[in-house]
């Protein structure tokens, strides 16, 4: 059967869940999208009952879903997992989009052997949230993990369905995942969040009028979810404290350079900083 002759499920119509939709029915015109939310308002909304086949508060209006993909919150994730156990057909697909895997993973080992979960996470998001924000091209050209289950043709099909979305999938293991997010998006998030709070809670009465583009650059991503993201943070913590202490080891050296006056090092420390940031090109939103 063709990606787009099977019946897809997407738990959670926020950014991710409402961009990938979007994206499928943008792909796909006649494709069977079922959508499951808490928001009863999108029970109504235009938007979504022209992207949706079905839109429902029932999880249990999935169970004809070939393929199910959950795009909540961790904890969230966790729960309908389990949920899910005496929902999904035999031999349907799940998947997700949680930011952290081993807690996921894990948790779906409580599946039936018949029911097949392979764990997802696509380097895309915003600081803003919620259906309305979603769109069809959030996935173009970026980085989708894929933490491959021991079912190859399940593997596959996630592949084949991240390809459709436009992504590019990496295959990845749970563990060295988690390992990399902790450094590339997690301690990113902690430091803009200690900048934020830092500069604009502490001892700096009339800094507002001075900030520019600098600052909410690099601090941009703390307007996150902050429920979200003590989630994100709790579930992957030993990988980020880890970054956390080789992160302060890196900015005691520049705070010595600074102290000092060490121009050479200060200079030497910009300069690695501008080429290694030049170089990267790997494509995220």
């Amino acid at each position: 059967m063709r990606l787009q002759d099977k019946t897809i499920a997407i738990i959670g119509l926020g950014l991710l869940g409402g961009s990938i939709a979007k994206t499928l029915r943008a792909r796909a015109e006649n494709m069977n999208i079922i959508g499951i939310t808490r928001n009863k308002n999108l029970l109504t909304n235009e938007e979504a009952l022209k992207v949706f086949t079905t839109v429902s508060t029932d999880i249990a209006d999935l169970k004809e879903a070939d393929i199910i993909i959950i795009s909540t919150p961790i904890k969230s994730i966790i729960s309908i997992i389990a949920k899910l156990k005496g929902i999904a057909k035999k031999g349907a697909l799940i998947t997700d989009v949680g930011s952290v895997k081993r807690t996921i993973i894990n948790a779906a080992t409580v599946l039936p052997k018949d029911v097949y979960f392979v764990g997802g996470h696509p380097m895309a998001g915003s600081h803003l949230s919620g259906f309305n924000h979603s769109s069809s091209d959030l996935f173009s050209g970026v980085t989708w993990a894929v933490c491959p289950s021991k079912n190859a043709n399940a593997n596959d099909e996630i592949v084949a369905l991240v390809e459709f979305l436009g992504a590019e999938p990496t295959i990845i293991s749970h563990d060295a995942h988690d390992k990399l997010v902790s450094a590339s998006s997690h301690l990113p998030h902690v430091v803009a969040g200690v900048l934020a709070d830092h500069i604009l809670s502490g001892d700096n009465t009339g800094v507002e009028l001075f900030i520019a583009t600098g600052f909410l650059d690099t601090t941009r991503i703390a307007a996150s979810d902050p429920v979200m993201w003590e989630e994100i943070i709790n579930n992957n913590k030993d990988y980020i404290v880890k970054s956390l202490s080789g992160f302060q080891k890196r900015l005691n050296i520049w705070q010595k350079a600074i102290k000092e006056n060490d121009v050479a090092q200060l200079t030497a420390l910009l300069a690695n900083a501008k080429q290694v940031r030049e170089g990267v090109t790997k494509k995220a939103k």
